[in-house]
């Protein structure tokens, strides 16, 4: 498996490479967002770990380029910042906090790959994997756009309402 790692500050970057090339990862390092999507482009690497501040281009721009180009590769938001409900309405597999430890990450990485198996496992062009990923945004925005509407509606925070929702979910399934 290859991971690209895009993180602006070398000395994490240098320590994200040692900690997943220690689980036997394949590792590339970007310390620029366009250095990262060549490295994208060039080395189709099988997930990527994206900092959302960079010098030279936005983690969200770079995360929507990215996700044009190949919509089935799990992206995780690897930030300082602890603002996960701003990242709710991205398109990113998953959003972790950076910390000196990184057994997060690699926990998330494990899990993000394993949910990705059963549907490369299921078959399919590259054709499908792509209009199937292409309705699973669309489906995600409307979901999440009636869910900004209810939360205005009910006066409630957009977390509260999401974790409503989760927990009506869950409580299905």
């Amino acid at each position: 498996m290859k991971i690209l790692v895009v993180e602006d500050d070398e000395s994490m970057a240098r320590l994200c490479r040692e900690e997943l090339e220690d689980e036997r990862y394949e590792v590339i390092v970007a310390l620029t967002g366009l250095k990262g999507l060549q490295l994208f482009r060039d080395e189709n690497p099988d997930l990527v770990t994206l900092d959302i501040k960079l010098p030279d281009l936005d983690g969200m721009e770079l995360l929507r380029q990215m996700k044009s180009l190949r919509p089935e590769v799990p992206v995780i938001i690897l930030t300082a910042y602890d603002y996960m409900h701003d990242f709710l309405v991205c398109d990113a597999d998953g959003y972790l906090v950076k910390s000196p430890d990184f057994t997060e990450l690699k926990n998330k990485i494990r899990r993000v790959l394993e949910d990705r198996k059963p549907r490369e496992n299921a078959g399919g062009s590259e054709e499908q994997t792509g209009r199937w990923a292409t309705a699973t945004f669309m489906i995600r925005e409307e979901y999440l756009t009636e869910l900004k509407a209810l939360s205005l509606r009910e006066n409630r925070s957009m977390e509260e309402t999401l974790d409503d929702a989760l927990s009506a979910y869950l409580k299905k399934g």
